[in-house]
């Protein structure tokens, strides 16, 4: 059991970490389809790797203090959750408002 938590604990982070680095991919589609500057998407981008890099040391505590396994699925619900909110979204302060 300890394997499959840890296989699972990896691929969890190998989803994160394609998922920091490909939102640069879907940007331009974005961009077009919530009509947004160039300005005003490079805010969003800022704000979504500032949000993500501002959590880091909250995230770390709660998962010290709760434990590895609550704490993970705690922010995977959390992520997935916001993660569909973002499919929702019609305008750029609604995209801030779901990244941030």
């Amino acid at each position: 059991m300890r394997y499959v938590v840890l296989g699972l604990l990896g691929l969890v982070a190998v989803i994160a970490y394609v998922q920091r680095s490909a939102i640069g991919v879907p940007a331009a589609a974005i961009q077009r389809d919530l009509e947004l500057g160039a300005t005003q998407m490079g805010a969003v981008m800022g704000c979504w790797y500032w949000g993500y890099a501002l959590l880091q040391l909250p995230a770390g505590w709660l998962a010290d203090r709760w434990g590895s396994k609550p704490a993970v699925l705690l922010y995977a619900v959390v992520w997935s959750a916001l993660t569909g909110c973002v499919g929702l979204v019609s305008d750029g302060a609604g995209l801030l408002a779901v990244w941030d």
